[in-house]
């Protein structure tokens, strides 16, 4: 009488292959990923196809499976590298009390984010040039959320932020000074931060006292 096989039990160290949907995303983000990488090091004019697709370790001919052309992957680069960001920063923000809390945690997350990837700002820089549609996106984006957290807390009476004009206002030269400071005094060996903390706790200042003030003026609570 031959014995019958014995089927394995489950979790016995079979692997489950991933699906073709699993695989086809884990290849775009390979793109992606190598995307970004080349353009922070290179920059666009030296992110040919065959270099992002050698340092995906993809063949150069799957490219066109997933993109158009070079152009087409451009216009996605930074929405998509810019979502990685916020959501970095969203999980560091999560649980804050107040605005002034929400804050430090946003600003210290943007910089820590922006020290473990130093490409992202030549990638921010050149996308203005090269793919002017999705930098605007990628402020955008920025924005939605931005005004969203000051909307709330101008709703619980923290800040003194007239109205949604003016939160964009604000916003806009919140992200500005946070941009101009990575640029100007940013340095990877400074630690977790790309900048030293005292430029931090001097933008935190700013940040908080122009938040918390009333508007002067004749213009206050119109713009």
């Amino acid at each position: 009488m031959t014995e019958r096989k014995r089927r394995k039990p489950a979790g016995s160290g079979h692997q489950v292959r991933p699906t073709r949907a699993e695989r086809s995303r884990e290849t775009w983000a390979a793109l992606h990923g190598a995307a970004a990488a080349i353009v922070g090091e290179y920059g666009y004019n030296g992110a040919s196809v065959a270099r992002i697709t050698s340092h995906a370790k993809v063949a150069q001919g799957s490219f066109y499976t997933y993109f158009r052309s070079r152009q087409d992957l451009f216009e996605q680069l930074l929405p998509a590298q810019g979502d990685e960001m916020l959501e970095f920063i969203a999980e560091r923000v999560r649980g804050s009390r107040t605005y002034t809390e929400h804050e430090e945690r946003g600003a210290r997350a943007l910089f820590e984010y922006l020290g473990r990837n130093p490409g992202f700002l030549r990638l921010l820089s050149e996308t203005e040039i090269a793919a002017p549609d999705a930098y605007r996106q990628h402020f955008d984006n920025i924005e939605a959320r931005y005004v969203g957290a000051l909307r709330r807390a101008g709703d619980a009476g923290e800040v003194m932020v007239a109205n949604d004009r003016s939160y964009r206002v604000f916003v806009e030269i919140l992200s500005g000074a946070r941009g101009f400071l990575a640029d100007r005094f940013g340095d990877p060996r400074e630690g977790d931060l790309l900048v030293p903390e005292r430029i931090l706790q001097t933008y935190l200042k700013f940040a908080f006292q122009g938040a918390t003030a009333p508007a002067s003026g004749s213009a206050g609570g119109h713009d």
